[in-house]
């Protein structure tokens, strides 16, 4: 054999070989290799990584399934408690119309004339007024204690609308209270002699406009509120 040429037998005794295990180690630290056995998805899935995105219904909390009986509660009481409203609004018009109406003076009224509808003239208890009247606050409050079982977050989903109830039901409530308290001081102020049918005849006047305004409002916005939720 020429000289400078060297045989595969010759490197062999020269360079021996290396066994796999030795390799990997001593080249592990130089080219950054890890050693790390494979993940569950690397095993289930050789050489591909799949990302599982959560569909929205499997994100969503669990549906209550007496939601849809206790949106129905909520509609029937809504709806009532507006009718009720009405009539309670009905019946404070006329007992206005009696002991007030749009007049100039007392004299002029129904109650002076003796020709009165409902014949309380703020001597008696208007019990027609107050009966109506305590049934509405009644179903106001039963209404909005029911809805605290409502999951508005679940329902919104499907219909936005009942996201807007979710605030103006607290409307209603303060409204039902505040005409509840002036509708107790305008008809008992001249029976508790808190005020003259005569002398004070302007103020009482301005007064009930003022409580039959309110009881118009908060029926506007109960039937919006019966809008809402059907």
């Amino acid at each position: 054999m020429a000289r400078g040429l060297v045989g595969p037998r010759d490197r062999a005794a020269r360079y021996p070989r290396m066994p796999g295990l030795a390799a990997l180690l001593v080249a592990t630290p130089i080219w950054g290799f890890a050693l790390r056995p494979p993940s569950t998805l690397d095993l289930e899935v050789v050489g591909e990584r799949v990302v599982v995105a959560a569909t929205p219904s499997e994100l969503a909390p669990p549906e209550d399934p007496l939601q849809p009986e206790k949106m129905q509660w909520t509609r029937g009481i809504v709806l009532s408690t507006a009718l009720a409203m009405a009539v309670t609004l009905g019946i404070g018009a006329v007992q206005f119309a009696d002991e007030y109406g749009f007049h100039d003076s007392y004299d002029d009224t129904r109650c002076a004339q003796g020709t009165a509808v409902l014949d309380n003239c703020g001597e008696d208890v208007p019990w027609q007024h107050a009966v109506a009247a305590g049934i509405t606050a009644g179903g106001v409050i039963f209404a909005t204690l029911k809805s605290f079982f409502i999951d508005f977050d679940g329902v919104a989903r499907v219909d936005s609308d009942w996201r807007v109830y979710e605030t103006t039901r607290w409307v209603v409530l303060g409204m039902v209270v505040a005409q509840a308290i002036a509708g107790v001081l305008v008809s008992n102020a001249v029976r508790f002699g808190w005020a003259d049918p005569v002398d004070d005849f302007d103020t009482l006047q301005a007064f009930a406009i003022g409580h039959m305004a309110l009881g118009a409002a908060t029926l506007g916005v109960q039937i919006a509120n019966s809008i809402l939720v059907f």
